[in-house]
């Protein structure tokens, strides 16, 4: 059977990190990093994660978390472009729209 991948979403959470590391930036929260994700829509299984500092907003890195897709496919070469893709306001822009 083919995995078939009919809408994924994308969206990042704040993580705190009071301990420090290469991908933290102070907020108005505190100290944290963001982790963006890829979720299949049917199992809710991540299938792209992007770990970045969290003082830029979210539309910044949209374009490089969509690059890190890999569907696998049982045949052929993994699916990296998703036919649909749902996102929150926070990535809505044209620039995105046009990617």
């Amino acid at each position: 059977m083919d995995w078939v991948f009919v809408l994924i979403h994308l969206d990042a959470g704040f993580v705190p990190a009071k301990k420090g590391g290469t991908k933290v930036g102070k907020t108005k929260v505190g100290k944290g990093s963001k982790v963006f994700s890829v979720v299949e829509n049917k199992k809710g299984l991540p299938i792209a994660l992007l770990v970045e500092n969290a003082n830029p907003h979210e539309i910044n890195f949209a374009e490089k978390i969509i690059n890190e897709i890999r569907i696998l496919q049982r045949r052929g070469a993994p699916i990296k472009k998703p036919k649909l893709l749902a996102a929150d306001k926070g990535y809505q822009s044209q620039a995105f729209r046009a990617f």
